[in-house]
This record gives structure tokens, C-alpha cells and sequence, in this order.
């Protein structure tokens, strides 16, 4: 039961509330059209709910509410709602197990809660009410973790067809054992993977047909998963791109070899653009710090999630350009007055900017590229424990300049 108690713990249904709170989700009702903001009067209530519900055999989720979300291609993919009480608890136990996903949970009591999860019944937009059967409620809080769980087993499978794959010998350097793998008839095959949306990377068309298939099998036959016929498909990317969340791959020949190369695909662009403009337009209207500083928020979010696409900077560029039109004609002609914010963020961007309520908008163009860094578990915590001290020392730093507590951190 030690589980369970951190689940039910003030602290972690907090944590919870807290979280949803800050997600746009939050403002969407379930099937009882109840919102985040009509009970957060009292939140003391709201925690002795979620323990009182979880702490019994006697839990039962409501229904979800199922919505249809409009597809590029003009098709519809269906979305299930929880409401808000049932989102919290899901929240609640997902902060818990997540940490320990590598760890087989045997605690009866939380299987038994998200078996519930998995059975609870979904009203359709026309009132019919089904259940499903088999699956994860798609748009459910912990439905990407639970595809983690169950996907973790196709990751290794990968594993096992190319680098974890057992030789004749023992190499005591990896860079050796890959040469011996490259000397063998094994297809080469590297998965990248987010959920339940992944790729395959394989060197020749023929390995890529073979691994397509026993992938189609292991799923099939292992994993009782069915994939998408729309989406599935063997690419080439020496001759066309293939989109992987917002971010669009293609191979280019530099010299004598092929390189990957990452661009912005061509929808988020079009979002990037949308939501720029559409803050530009409230800001026009509304220009306070608060609106000034969620334009700034916008532009750190969309630069941390693609400056490790290498044509990052292409890319923001050509969107940039049109932005600095649009602040133009709402605002006017730009500055060099830079506050520090900026000034910190982007300390060799010379380029005239634009002010609002003393408050610098970020420039979307002023990204450079940067390299992705992988860190294994080894050296995971240790990197974690290393950020910390950085930060704690940077705060000491800050209050000692301050003058207001000389001894504090």
C-alpha cells in the first residue's frame, strides 16, 4: 500500500490540481460540464474527495465524453474526455508511477484503479453510450504513459535486432562490436519513439520492407496492436521528407555521404504563425506587461521545443520575417531598447525590437541551433543533482548581491 498512500498524499493531489491548472485542458467540462475554475473554491474539499474515492475498493470513473477533433485530411479522430475530478486522480496517480515506469508495479490496488480507468464507459456526441474493449482512452492523462508501458516492449525487440543483439564474442567497446555488426547480414535498425507515434530507421529499402513487416507481426502477434495503414509506410528519405512531431527529416548528400537533416514541418509553421498573430492581436488591443510577457512565453516555448531541428534557424527566419511586419504595422518602427530579460536571452542579437509596457518582445528569429544531448540513466541523477547545486549557488550569488539575507541560499 505504499504506493497508493503517496498517491493520496495532500501534497502529490495538489501537485495534481496544480498541474491541470495551468493546462488549456483544464477550461474543457467532461460529461458533467463541470470546469477546473467552478470547484477550485475549495481545494481542501476537492483532496479529501480524491482520497476518499481512492482510499476504498469502490472508485468508479464517470463516463468520458467523446468529442470528434477535425483531421488535415478532413477525416476525424475521436477524443475521450474524463471530467475534472476523474482527471485529478489520474493526474495524481500518474505523478506517482511515472517516475517508477522501469520498475513492474505490483501493487493490487493501482492495477485494480487503472483496470477501472480502462473499462469506463464513453458517451458518443449523439448520447449512445459504449464500452470499449480494448485500448487507452485517447486524450486520458495517463494514456501516453500506458502506451510507454506497453510499447517498452517493442523497444527492446528493436534492440534486440540490431545493437542488442548477442554476437559469437564479447566486444569490450561498443564502436568494435558496431563494426562487427556491420560486417554481418543483420538489418541495421534504429527506433526513435514518443508514445504511441514512432520511427524506424533502417540503412536499404530492402532492409526497411523487412523490418516493416516483422514489426506489422511482432505488434499483431505480441502486442495484440494493430497499426495505421494511413500512416505506415516505407519512405525514402533521399527522395521525400517524413513528418515526426512537428519536426519534418530528409537525407542530404554532403560530399561523399548522407546526412539527416531537421526543418519545422509545414503545419507547425503554419501554427507557429497563427498563434504568434493572434497574441500580437491582443496585445494591440490589451498592451500590458501580462500580455507582453505570455507573447515572450509563446516564443520561448516554440524556440525550446525546435531549436534542436538543425534548419532551425531557416525556418524562424522566413516566419520572423513576416512577425517583425505584422509588430510594424501595429507598433510601428522597433528600438535598441532591451530589457534585461532580453538582454539575458539573447545577448548578441543587435537588431531593432519592439516594447511593450517596458517589457521586450522576443525576437522568434534569434535561435541559434543546438545539438540534442543524451543522457543516460548512469549519469541521469548525477546531472540532476549537478543542475541543482548551479541553480542553488546562482541563488545564493543573487542574495548576497541583494544585501537582504547575507546568510541565506
Amino acid at each position: 500500500m505504499i504506493l497508493i498512500n503517496r498517491i493520496i498524499s495532500n501534497e502529490n493531489i495538489e501537485l495534481a490540481i496544480d498541474k491541470l491548472k495551468r493546462n488549456k485542458g483544464s477550461k474543457t467540462p467532461g460529461i458533467d460540464g463541470i470546469r477546473l475554475k467552478d470547484i477550485l473554491a475549495d481545494k481542501t474539499e476537492i483532496i479529501m474527495r480524491v482520497q476518499e474515492a481512492l482510499r476504498g475498493n469502490n472508485y468508479k470513473p464517470s463516463p468520458v465524453r467523446r468529442i470528434e477533433i477535425p483531421k488535415e485530411n478532413g477525416k476525424t479522430r475521436p477524443l475521450g474526455i474524463p471530467t475534472i475530478f476523474d482527471r485529478i486522480i489520474q493526474q495524481s496517480i500518474r505523478q506517482v508511477i511515472e517516475p517508477l515506469i522501469k520498475i513492474r508495479i505490483k501493487e493490487k490496488k493501482i492495477i485494480s484503479i487503472i483496470k477501472t480507468m480502462l473499462k469506463t464507459e464513453i458517451v458518443l456526441p449523439n448520447g449512445e453510450i459504449i464500452k470499449p474493449e480494448k485500448g487507452t482512452p485517447q486524450g486520458g492523462i495517463l494514456s501516453p504513459l500506458l502506451a510507454n508501458v506497453v510499447l517498452n516492449e517493442l523497444d527492446w525487440w528493436i534492440d534486440s535486432q540490431w545493437f542488442g543483439k548477442r554476437l559469437d564474442r564479447e566486444y569490450k567497446k561498443q564502436k568494435y562490436k558496431k563494426c562487427a555488426l556491420k560486417r554481418s547480414r543483420l538489418t541495421e535498425v534504429r527506433i526513435i519513439r514518443y508514445a504511441d507515434d514512432f520511427k524506424l530507421l533502417c540503412r536499404t529499402r530492402e532492409g526497411a520492407d523487412k523490418i516493416f513487416k516483422l514489426v506489422k507481426i511482432f505488434l499483431k502477434e505480441r502486442l495484440k496492436l494493430e497499426i495505421s495503414k494511413e500512416k505506415s509506410k516505407v519512405i525514402n528519405l533521399k527522395k521525400k521528407s517524413s513528418n515526426f512531431l512537428g519536426f519534418r527529416i530528409k537525407a542530404i548528400k554532403r560530399r561523399n555521404t548522407w546526412t539527416a537533416r531537421t526543418f519545422i514541418g509545414d503545419k507547425a509553421k503554419k501554427n507557429i504563425l497563427l498563434k504568434i498573430r493572434a497574441q500580437i492581436k491582443i496585445l494591440a488591443k490589451i498592451p500590458t506587461t501580462t500580455e507582453a510577457m505570455k507573447f515572450n512565453s509563446i516564443i520561448r516555448g516554440i524556440q525550446n521545443y525546435y531549436k534542436i531541428a538543425t534548419m532551425v534557424n531557416i525556418d524562424l527566419n522566413k516566419i520572423g520575417y513576416i512577425i517583425s511586419k505584422i509588430l510594424y504595422i501595429q507598433f510601428g518602427k522597433g528600438s535598441n531598447k532591451k530589457d534585461i530579460m532580453y538582454r539575458m536571452r539573447f545577448p548578441n542579437y543587435n537588431y531593432k525590437v519592439w516594447n511593450i509596457d517596458n517589457i521586450t518582445l522576443f525576437t522568434l528569429e534569434a535561435l541559434i541551433f543546438k545539438i540534442p544531448k543524451h543522457y543516460s540513466d548512469k549519469n541521469y541523477k548525477s546531472r540532476v543533482d549537478e543542475l541543482k547545486e548551479s541553480i542553488e549557488e546562482k541563488l545564493y550569488v543573487k542574495v548576497i548581491q541583494n544585501g537582504k539575507y547575507s546568510e541565506q541560499k
